[in-house]
């Protein structure tokens, strides 16, 4: 018994997994078994597979060729046709979901971004909502994969029904076209079973992203109407605060103004002026009362004349100090190089300006 290629109708060898002619894969494509003479091997009855004439042991080989590769096409193009019809729905529901879960992933960001202009707590729960939607496009994409996924086993399927549908065309000729329906009917079915998973995961997907979506925009509510009432009960505390502040600032300015009439009712008169104004001449002695008048005296008229008197004394005794210097670093040096007595000369001075 000899093994045929299903594909080119070449002989195989015994425990090959490819086919030396056409190079296809055994696993995918599997061969078939005929029984072939010696002399017809050499003959290369393989590669003319028109005849079905029997051989010397009364066997026959069947034509099966023409026939079973236009089955297999028939069927991989109705294969092809309901799969791009499978991809296309799946990309549309995908599509679909996509949207939605954009839809609602913006109206989450725009509610996110309102209350957030209110508080910086709301803020955090804008941002938590946004990563519920991004979960939720997640969730979307993991479903678009899955549907890829399943796009690909239904692929690899097709391809699988496609491989038996031709052994078994290559195999009878009489039931090639019987079993193309066959193998195109369970691939129908089994592409309307996948499309209807895939619209059902679809629209659970698209579910859940609303139900999320929903509840990301209940919880932002709620943490919108907390901050509301904690703004409100804060706005008070405020107001409350301020008015008693008001209400204490008026009660010290009275109570200033009280102390103030007090204090210009006890007013120093003429005479203690006088008799600080004598005490205020006294060196020494007059700075000291006008330093303890400045520091503890309740009538301010008092105290800015006592501190009027520190401010004065001060600037004498600098002039003091400085004429003092001048004297002994310029004028003494050169009346003693004269021979002249300051005593003498101002003596001599104050005579000369008498008599002018």
């Amino acid at each position: 018994m000899t093994k045929l290629c299903v594909h080119c109708g070449s002989p195989l060898e015994e425990g090959s997994a490819f086919c030396t002619k056409c190079g296809m894969m055994l696993a995918i494509a599997s061969p078939i078994t005929v029984s072939l003479t010696p002399e017809e091997m050499q003959a290369g009855a393989f590669d003319e597979p028109e005849t079905a004439a029997p051989s010397e042991e009364g066997e026959i080989r069947i034509d099966f060729t023409e026939t079973g590769e236009e089955a297999r096409k028939a069927a991989e193009e109705e294969s092809a046709e309901l799969k791009k019809k499978a991809e296309t729905e799946a990309a549309e529901l995908k599509k679909k979901a996509e949207g939605e879960a954009a839809e609602l992933k913006k109206q989450a960001e725009e509610a996110a971004e309102a209350v957030g202009k209110e508080t910086q707590a709301l803020r955090a729960a804008a941002a938590e909502a946004a990563d519920q939607a991004k979960r939720s496009v997640a969730a979307a994409e993991e479903a678009r994969k899955k549907t890829e996924k399943t796009l690909a086993q239904a692929e690899q399927k097709a391809d699988q029904m496609i491989a038996k549908a031709g052994q078994e065309a290559e195999q009878i000729r009489a039931k090639a076209e019987q079993k193309a329906d066959q193998i195109r009917t369970e691939a129908e079915r089994e592409a309307q079973q996948l499309r209807s998973a895939a619209q059902k995961e679809a629209q659970r997907i698209t579910s859940e992203a609303e139900q999320q979506a929903q509840t990301a925009a209940r919880n932002a509510e709620k943490v919108r109407n907390d901050a509301n009432q904690e703004a409100a009960r804060l706005r008070n505390e405020a107001i409350r605060e301020a008015q008693q502040t008001r209400q204490n600032a008026r009660q010290t300015i009275v109570q200033e103004n009280r102390r103030e009439r007090k204090l210009a009712a006890k007013a120093a008169g003429v005479g203690l002026y006088l008799l600080f104004t004598f005490l205020f001449a006294i060196p020494v002695v007059g700075q000291i009362t006008a330093l303890v008048v400045a520091v503890r005296a309740e009538d301010k008229g008092l105290k800015h004349y006592a501190v009027s008197w520190l401010i004065w004394s001060a600037i004498l005794a600098v002039l003091l100090v400085t004429a003092w210097l001048l004297y002994a670093n310029v004028m003494k040096p050169v009346l003693d190089e004269r021979g002249i007595n300051l005593f003498d000369f101002l003596s001599a001075w104050l005579n000369y300006a008498g008599k002018k």
